[in-house]
């Protein structure tokens, strides 16, 4: 997930829930990521689809996996 407001919104939403939280860079192989996911046991995963930077419109994925 970028650097955009939600990023922010959700690590502080973490931290307020007192949950644990791993930020995990973007640019790992889908197998990386998947791999660091089945490791710790994730149980919500989120990304982002679209982000607007500059008056441009960035696409990325945004799901919430449960």
């Amino acid at each position: 997930m970028p650097m955009v407001t939600e990023a922010i919104i959700s690590i502080l939403a973490c931290a307020r829930l007192g949950v644990i939280h791993l930020v995990i860079f973007g640019g790992f192989s889908s197998q990386a990521i998947a791999e660091r996911c089945v490791d710790c046991s994730a149980s919500i995963i989120i990304t982002a689809e679209v982000v607007f930077y500059k008056l441009c419109k960035k696409d990325f994925f945004v799901f919430l996996i449960f």
